[in-house]
């Protein structure tokens, strides 16, 4: 392929090329450290003030189902009471909002203290991660050294969420695709259903390519990964649920939920003053052209190759109203597709990449993430307006 022939960001390899190896040992040392102290906590008696992260909702679910009250998860103080958060915590709340088949494979993790259930998820989390990235991001300059040092890495390793996990089950899909595994891909894009609001492009890139044995494998799988926790938990965890997830809405629209931490193209019109409806309206129709956008650009490409894999990576954070500052690993993912196959040799391009990527560290200084909503926005419409050569 020329395009891959012809290295995009050529001129600023001297620069990057030192620079990604400092940049790497630095993630790695702070992603240690920071495991390290956790783990000293832990061992030297645990403060309940170390489990204030997003974790706690995974291993306070965790512990409940072991109980044998699955669905009391979804009771909000009977969650915070089985967390154990520090009383100076306020009214700082981790919500259980997920389907039964990720609290049956999260029990093991409540058979563990705290800090050593965080631990294994964290570690597993990113080691799927890197390896499911690793040859794909070797020949990007910064590409290696940003799967463990891109603020999106390091915000879903210290708060235990599943974005780095979801972004490794993605890539290990469609690499199952492309080298004619359908029912592989087929049961990890199952798994993927246990988060499906980042999934919602999927089955368009599917349908474009008329990837039916691929869309049926998932199905069968869906009915294991659904069906199983279902018999486990029994039904009425589906109606707990669909109540759960009525309230989160109430309270997004209620302003209930920390939305300046937010990636969505609602937060970002919440964050302009608009109304809920008006922000959820335009959500939706962004979401629509995004998935426009997608089908556009896999019906086009008749080889399987990055430049399809990336806009769907790139767009997907994007096209879920409930998307957080952690999930942008799915955007740092899909940018490294996209360099690959020429993407970044206009400036534009560039700074796209610098706001994209380590840009996102600015959320730690104040409620900027709805503005980050901009960014696979405006990536997407260079895609289409023929950034990458050969991409129209």
């Amino acid at each position: 392929d020329p395009a891959r022939a012809e290295d995009p960001l050529a001129d600023l390899r001297p620069v990057l090329g030192p620079g990604g190896r400092w940049l790497m040992v630095a993630g790695l040392l702070f992603l240690t450290a920071y495991a390290g102290g956790v783990v000293l906590v832990g061992l030297l008696g645990e403060h309940r003030g170390a489990r204030d992260i997003d974790f706690a909702a995974f291993w306070g679910a965790a512990r409940l189902a072991l109980e044998g009250r699955a669905a009391a998860a979804f009771d909000q103080e009977t969650l915070r009471a089985v967390q154990g958060l520090a009383p100076e915590a306020g009214p700082v709340s981790f919500y259980w909002l997920y389907p039964p088949g990720l609290q049956l494979l999260l029990m093991p993790l409540g058979l563990m203290p705290f800090w050593a259930a965080w631990l294994v998820f964290a570690a597993l989390s990113l080691t799927a991660f890197a390896a499911a990235l690793w040859r794909f991001a070797r020949p990007v300059p910064l590409g290696a050294a940003f799967l463990f040092a891109a603020p999106a890495v390091i915000l879903a390793f210290t708060l235990g969420q599943l974005a780095l996990l979801w972004t490794a089950g993605v890539v290990a899909a469609f690499s199952a695709i492309a080298g004619g595994r359908p029912a592989l891909a087929g049961l990890i894009l199952a798994l993927l259903t246990l988060k499906p609001q980042l999934g919602l492009l999927i089955p368009i890139a599917l349908l474009a390519r008329g990837r039916w044995d691929v869309v049926g494998w998932t199905l069968a799988g869906m009915v294991l990964v659904h069906g199983l926790p279902t018999l486990v938990f029994g039904a009425g965890y589906w109606s707990a649920l669909a109540e759960q997830m009525g309230r989160t809405w109430a309270r997004l629209a209620a302003d209930g939920m920390p939305r300046e931490l937010m990636v969505s193209p609602y937060a970002l019109a919440r964050l302009a003053g608009a109304a809920h409806g008006a922000a959820q309206a335009l959500q939706w129709a962004v979401t629509a052209l995004l998935a426009l956008a997608v089908l556009h650009l896999w019906r086009q490409r008749r080889a399987f190759d990055d430049l399809p894999l990336g806009a769907l990576l790139v767009a997907s954070p994007a096209a879920s109203p409930y998307a957080y500052h952690y999930e942008f690993a799915l955007m740092l993912a899909g940018v490294i597709f996209l360099v690959r196959v020429g993407y970044g040799r206009a400036w534009l391009d560039r700074l796209l990449l610098l706001a994209g990527v380590p840009g996102l560290a600015l959320v730690w200084t104040g409620p900027l993430a709805p503005l980050f909503a901009l960014v696979p926005l405006a990536i997407t419409g260079r895609l289409l307006a023929g950034a990458v050569p050969g991409g129209r």
